[in-house]
């Protein structure tokens, strides 16, 4: 079933999904899609990775999306199966604080 047939949109857990070591020491921006069954339960099947800037995205997302869980999808009140496809947004974050000038 389409996601766009369902009764309400479901809404995942705020996860972030981790940039590997190499993504980070080169200092690499990029994003990625992957595409998922949702089950009856809300638990989340089959992840695959539709499109990736780099391969190392593809595959965080992937992982981070497999962990996920959201509000079981229905139908007419009635728990279905769905695909849906999500994209991620990989972006370098430093915890040094910005210089400030005088």
């Amino acid at each position: 079933m389409n996601s766009g047939n369902l009764d309400a949109h479901s809404s995942g857990f705020n996860a972030v999904a981790g940039l590997s070591l190499f993504s980070r020491r080169c200092n690499h921006e990029g994003e990625a899609t992957v595409e998922v069954l949702i089950n009856e339960e809300g638990k989340v099947f089959l992840p695959r990775i539709v499109s990736a800037s780099e391969p190392a995205f593809g595959w965080a997302a992937v992982q981070a999306v497999a962990a996920w869980r959201f509000e079981p999808p229905t139908r007419n009140s009635a728990p279905v199966v769905t695909r849906v496809r999500i994209p991620f947004g990989f972006q370098i974050k430093t915890d040094e604080p910005a210089e400030t000038t005088k």
